[in-house]
């Protein structure tokens, strides 16, 4: 897995950075980044829809809902905290869980 962190905003060439990670050698391209508007969440969980070798990952508050929504939308995985939280808007297991 290839992935690209973007912990100020949701950069607007999302599908270039995506194209580029899966052609640097990962099978799977992970995109994390900050969300200012639930558009922004909505344009990473867009990133996996039809796809199996994405991980889209939108972080803060406002990507809180796009974290469990990625799921539906097809990212091949999400993140929970067994304990602490790691990063920006990160669920608990048991939240994810129940979400």
């Amino acid at each position: 897995m290839v992935s690209h962190h973007d912990f100020q905003k949701t950069p607007k060439s999302l599908p270039a950075i995506t194209r580029q990670l899966l052609r640097a050698g990962g099978g799977i391209a992970k995109v994390a980044a900050q969300c200012h508007s639930i558009s922004d969440s909505v344009r990473i969980c867009n990133l996996a829809r039809d796809r199996r070798d994405i991980v889209a990952i939108p972080m803060g508050e406002i990507g809180l809902a796009g974290r469990v929504l990625s799921l539906r939308a097809g990212s091949a995985l999400a993140y929970a905290a067994m304990e602490q939280s790691t990063a920006p808007g990160q669920l608990s297991l048991d939240a994810m869980e129940h979400l």
